[in-house]
C-alpha cells in the first residue's frame, strides 16, 4: 500500500498555505500498451487508487522511468542491486555479456590508482 496526496500542491490559487494529508492508494506499476501512451513513447505507467476507485495515474518517459529505477535500487542496498544485476547478466547473449564485462574492467582499469615503481 502507498499513498499519494489528495490534492494537487502548489498550484498558486491561494491554496499554497492549504494543508493536505497522504492517503491510501494501491499501487499498481504496469507497461502500457496503448496507442496514447506509445505515440508519446511512454514506457511506465504508475497508477495509485484508492478506495471508492478514485485514482491518479503517472505517465513516464523513458527518462523519468530510468531515474525512478535509479532510486529504487538505490534504496534497495548492496543485496537487491546484487541479485537483480545476476538475474541481468544470465538473460544476456554471450557476446553482449563478454563486452559488458569488457568495458566495466577497462573502466575500472582506467580509474584504478597508478602502482608506485620500486
Amino acid at each position: 500500500m502507498g499513498f499519494i496526496s489528495n490534492q494537487w500542491l502548489n498550484r498558486g490559487y491561494g491554496l499554497l498555505h492549504r494543508g493536505y494529508r497522504p492517503v491510501k492508494v494501491t499501487i499498481e506499476v504496469v507497461t502500457p500498451t496503448d496507442s496514447w501512451s506509445k505515440r508519446r513513447m511512454i514506457p511506465l505507467e504508475i497508477t495509485a487508487t484508492q478506495k471508492g476507485g478514485e485514482y491518479q495515474t503517472l505517465h513516464l518517459t523513458a527518462q523519468e522511468a530510468i531515474r525512478a529505477a535509479e532510486v529504487i535500487l538505490e534504496l534497495g542496498g548492496h543485496n537487491m542491486r546484487s541479485e537483480l544485476a545476476l538475474e541481468l547478466l544470465k538473460t544476456m547473449p554471450d557476446a553482449q555479456l563478454l563486452e559488458a564485462l569488457t568495458s566495466e574492467l577497462r573502466r575500472r582499469l582506467r580509474e584504478a590508482p597508478k602502482r608506485v615503481s620500486r
